[in-house]
């Protein structure tokens, strides 16, 4: 992890929400970042213990980075460091085991079918890669055949055990821990993309100042104090399955209860999830199912009042309750909602479909253009109003509104 000095008031302030989407609108008032840097501007460079594809949150003095598991690590890894300086604070690895009810037995024994799993797993993804990349693939062919291994064609290729009843143990060890513990591993990885795809640590942290929150793809959300001490921790399956993939990468956010008839509250969709926590007890105050797998953090917009979350789906929550509420004139979120600063009923959708293609891939569906949707309450419907939208893509989805090309 690299950062370079800010020319301005810093990122983030004591009193502000942190991370990606801070308070659910991407709209950060005080942030002036650098635009432009060289080599003697970086202030400080470190190497962290494995990838991350989320990003770091910087509160204060402090930055938060969530790494993937890694040889010896077998649970995603919250790790901070001096915001200065560099200086590595702590780490945490985000292990779940101890909170989700299992006997001390059972826990000992998913924990060792994870670690053997994930060993075989991170053995046959080094292999595949270093496979892609060899001059010399043929000596790559010979090592992985000591192994037991063979090239598998299927997608983008990877390395598979030969024998058959091999591959099924593996497939059954993934499937028992999942079934017991929500261990998975990213679909896009495990399919051939390699161990640099969505991951299982994707969402970036995110704090008030007080406390740091981070969730992961095995189902967890967690809370931890400034200087390392765990708060709490919530873990509930994910729901979708061996196919996770995108379902993983989103982050968490925050809500401050504005009338303050309720707790704040810290929101996660994860997998088929969205799930709304008391932000100081962890309690579950509300949730609900969305299973688009679509990578979109939620957002939170104003309407007539009252504050809703916009998750992939497209699906709409009152943050106050819970409630599920029918969206009616817009159908998808392509790979990031935008609120409006200054209309907070207003969102820019930057288009595209469910991997941030023109192309429909996944679930076939037609992706959406770039477009500016204004939301309306009536009930328990949240209208649409799209207020522009962006030219020709649009026309194959039959959208309305003034064209913008």
């Amino acid at each position: 992890i690299s950062v370079c000095f800010s020319c301005g008031d810093g990122l983030v302030e004591t009193d502000q929400l942190a991370g990606y989407g801070r308070d659910g609108s991407r709209f950060y008032p005080t942030c002036n970042p650098p635009t432009k840097w060289s080599e003697a501007d970086v202030a400080w460079e470190v190497p962290l213990p494995s990838w991350g594809t989320g990003s770091p949150s910087v509160v204060e003095d402090r930055l938060f980075v969530q790494c993937e598991p890694y040889p010896g690590q077998y649970f995603p890894v919250l790790l901070c460091f001096d915001s200065e300086t560099g200086k590595d604070l702590w780490r945490r690895s985000v292990d779940h085991l101890t909170y989700i009810g299992l006997q001390a037995a059972a826990q000992d024994r998913v924990r060792e079918d994870w670690k053997r799993y994930l060993d075989d797993y991170f053995m046959r993804m080094k292999i595949t890669a270093r496979y892609r990349s060899a001059n010399n693939k043929p000596e790559i062919l010979r090592e992985a055949e000591v192994l037991g291994l063979i090239w598998d064609k299927r997608r983008q290729g990877r390395f598979e055990y030969a024998d058959k009843e091999n591959r099924k143990e593996f497939k059954n060890l993934l499937a028992s821990c999942q079934h017991v513990a929500g261990f998975t591993v990213d679909s896009a990885q495990s399919n051939g993309i390699g161990l640099d795809a969505v991951g299982m640590a994707y969402g970036t942290p995110t704090s008030d100042a007080k406390h740091v929150y981070v969730s992961n793809l095995f189902g967890t959300m967690a809370c931890y104090g400034m200087d390392c001490d765990l708060v709490w921790l919530s873990w509930r399956s994910h729901g979708m399955g061996s196919v996770m993939c995108c379902g993983g990468g989103r982050s968490p956010v925050l809500w401050n209860n504005p009338k303050k008839s309720g707790p704040d509250l810290v929101i996660t969709h994860i997998g088929g999830h969205v799930c709304a926590y008391h932000r100081t007890t962890g309690d579950l105050i509300w949730s609900g199912q969305s299973s688009d797998h679509t990578i979109v953090t939620p957002a939170i917009i104003e309407v007539d009042g009252g504050d809703i979350l916009l998750t992939a789906g497209l699906n709409a929550y009152r943050l106050s309750d819970g409630l599920s509420l029918t969206v009616d004139g817009w159908v998808d979120t392509g790979m990031q909602m935008l609120v409006k600063n200054d209309e907070l009923d207003v969102v820019f959708f930057c288009g595209s479909g469910e991997h941030s293609s023109w192309q429909a891939k996944g679930s076939g569906r037609a992706p959406n253009p770039p477009a500016a949707v204004r939301f309306s309450s009536h009930g328990e419907v949240l209208k649409a109003d799209v207020l522009w939208h962006g030219g020709q893509v649009a026309a194959k989805v039959g959208l309305k509104g003034r064209e913008v090309q």
